[in-house]
């Protein structure tokens, strides 16, 4: 089985188009077709496309999770919580998007799992607190290894491609719930105020489990990581990368061969016109060409 993995395409149609083109010709080029697309959440958001982005992965993506930027396009959450560039993107786009285009992102669950044999969890943040974690450190993903039962877990809103190890062929731990009260509190309000600090117990677990390490350099082919290992894997964004590489980013998952990362040349002046139009910010369009 083979599965295409995008997440963050950010309402940048021309890098979701290059992205769909390129699994094309992968496929041309194995004889392998890909038998589902999983999306992890910000279709929209900071790009000018978000109706015809989410019209797309609503037509061919198979599962899909929320992101915050979804949530915050359709009135889920405070767009207080936004930084100012990003509130600004997300009005705009909530006047773009028709009813049932806001419906679909609204429809959407905060998590979701697929068994064996893919043994996979989805998430756009976190498995911790799904909307809103950013996974930048191995400390932060080691308490995320504590929260799936699944031996993957596939993640976004970074932007930046990324996998962490775990040493544990499985999952084998109780599963307890880290930061329980504030993860709900956080998907449902977008806030950090009545945030509760862990539990001595819910420490004690995450204490016990193996270290977390992450990958210095990210793999240049087809990469399965060792059978006594678990892993947190970010794909990077489709619309708008952060590494410094400014090509559309998106993932591979072979269940016989393991995970490929691509990167994809998209017409990125065509994009940058179309924010140019609707009177987008400048620092909107420059990140785009800066791939940060």
């Amino acid at each position: 089985m083979r599965y295409a993995i995008l997440s963050d395409i950010h309402g940048n149609y021309e890098a979701l188009q290059a992205v769909l083109d390129d699994i094309d010709n992968l496929c041309l080029v194995d004889g392998v077709k890909i038998d589902a697309m999983w999306s992890l959440g910000d279709v929209v958001g900071y790009g000018p496309d978000p109706s015809a982005c989410v019209r797309t992965i609503r037509e061919l993506s198979e599962l899909n999770v929320a992101g915050n930027h979804d949530f915050g396009a359709t009135g889920q959450v405070d767009l207080n919580e936004f930084s100012d560039l990003a509130r600004e993107s997300l009005i705009w786009t909530r006047n773009q998007l028709t009813e049932s285009e806001a419906d679909f992102l609204k429809s959407r669950p905060d998590r979701t799992t697929v068994p064996m044999p893919e043994d996979i969890t989805l998430v756009h943040g976190s498995p911790v607190v799904p909307l809103w974690e950013y996974l930048l450190t191995p400390e932060s993903a080691a308490i995320s290894f504590v929260s799936f039962p699944t031996r993957f877990c596939l993640v976004g809103h970074t932007h930046l491609p990324t996998v962490y190890l775990q040493d544990a062929a499985k999952f084998s731990q109780p599963r307890v719930p880290v930061l329980s009260a504030h993860s709900r509190y956080v998907m449902e309000y977008g806030s950090d105020e009545g945030y509760d600090e862990p539990t001595t117990a819910q420490m004690t677990v995450v204490k016990s489990m193996p270290p977390c390490d992450v990958l210095t350099a990210m793999p240049k082919g087809w990469w399965m990581p060792l059978d006594e290992q678990r892993a947190i894997i970010n794909p990077g964004s489709v619309g708008q990368p952060r590494d410094g590489d400014s090509r559309a980013a998106y993932m591979l998952y072979d269940t016989e061969r393991g995970f490929l990362f691509r990167r994809v040349e998209y017409w990125m002046a065509k994009t940058i016109q179309k924010m140019r139009d609707e009177g987008f910010s400048d620092a909107l369009i420059d990140r785009l060409g800066q791939g940060y």
